[in-house]
């Protein structure tokens, strides 16, 4: 299949040939770094190669979408809140994600000093968060049997959105903008750049973005290129059908458990999965972890939201790297090759200001 180029778009190169960037992959980072290239001032030339398994689950579709300014990283802290920063400032984007504003408490663990990160979110969002132990908490919510000396920083602006609602809105945007959409499979890149379909084409572009989330190693490996750090894991939570009203988004960091409520009657509650190298095309439920899940959210939100079997388990395998973070990366140095990945679980939170950092920098 020869690639489509659109007319009108404008010649960004002092030699007069039109820019063309790649971009492999789908998911959520994938379209919202389409539609940064394609809307103005940028009007970059894009293709999306999605592949042919499009339509099933991904870390994207299975994610929980939990937003919030305030990360125990603070440099993880700085895309957050910028992100939140810019979704609490555009209707277009509340209402592409779905975005619900049910408030968050994190709870640091024993010893954590949130003042670096703090002070970062109150530099990009005054006033929208505050300390306060668990005794103070807002009276809805559930954490009640933290210790005393745990502090928890709170954001009443904060809360969740649809990773998907987000994706699939980029998405009809970004092809309205002069963005290809392509149903082929990538199979391998080179760094001139380069890549190569599953029916032997290949296909030259100014610069290739690999945002392929858990594929992406896969990818790396196949081309015989280095991996750069990244790796596959699993995330897995649990859905229960019981109502909680009032209780919003929470972060317990000692044991990693997280919860908010999920419309139109539930509650999700999740443990950050041990399951590293995970095959993203044979991802199956750790009933272990399900176990383990339930007794924790039991110790700190008493029984009521976790009595019972769960009535769903959603799983599925995101792309991580040490240390985490939703990132443009060089595959090589001086090299037309990039990775976009290795959100680490946290892409909803920080993909609007990685998104934005990334285009601007392919954009130059």
């Amino acid at each position: 299949m020869e690639p489509v180029v659109l007319p009108g778009m404008p010649d960004r190169n002092t030699g007069g040939d039109l820019v063309r960037i790649a971009i492999v992959g789908g998911g959520l980072a994938g379209a919202m770094l389409a539609w940064r290239l394609t809307r103005p001032p940028n009007r970059i030339h894009t293709e999306l190669f999605v592949g042919a398994g499009r339509d099933r689950v991904d870390a994207t579709g299975a994610s929980g979408g939990l937003v919030r300014g305030f990360e125990a990283d603070p440099e993880l802290s700085a895309d957050a809140a910028d992100s939140l920063a810019e979704l609490v400032a555009s209707p277009m984007l509340r209402s592409w994600a779905r975005f619900r504003e049910v408030g968050s408490v994190f709870a640091v663990r024993p010893g954590g000093d949130p003042g670096p990160s703090l002070a970062v979110v109150e530099a990009t969002l005054p006033g929208s968060a505050r300390l306060c132990g668990p005794l103070d908490l807002p009276s809805v919510h559930p954490l009640r049997r933290l210790a005393d000396a745990v502090i928890c920083v709170v954001e009443p602006r904060a809360g969740y959105l649809s990773p998907q609602a987000l994706r699939n809105a980029a998405l009809r945007q970004s092809v309205g903008d002069g963005a290809v959409i392509r149903p082929d499979t990538v199979r391998t890149v080179t760094a001139v750049p380069t890549v190569a379909l599953g029916d032997g084409t290949t296909l030259h572009f100014d610069a290739v973005v690999l945002a392929a989330g858990p594929w992406t190693p896969a990818i790396l490996v196949r081309s015989g290129l280095p991996a750069v750090e990244l790796r596959t894991g699993q995330i897995q939570y649990v859905v229960r059908h019981v109502r909680l009203p009032g209780v919003g988004a929470f972060v317990e960091e000692s044991s990693g458990l997280y919860g908010r409520s999920a419309e139109p009657a539930g509650f999700l509650l999740g443990l950050p999965c041990e399951r590293a190298d995970a095959d993203p095309d044979t991802v199956c439920a750790d009933a272990e972890l399900t176990v383990r899940v339930l007794e924790r959210a039991t110790e700190i939100l008493g029984p009521r939201p976790t009595g019972g079997p769960p009535d769903r388990v959603v799983t599925a395998v995101d792309c991580y790297t040490d240390p985490p973070g939703l990132r443009l990366r060089s595959v090589q140095p001086r090299s037309g090759l990039y990775t976009f990945s290795g959100g680490s679980g946290r892409s909803a939170k920080t993909v609007l200001a990685a998104s934005r950092a990334a285009a601007a920098l392919l954009a130059c």
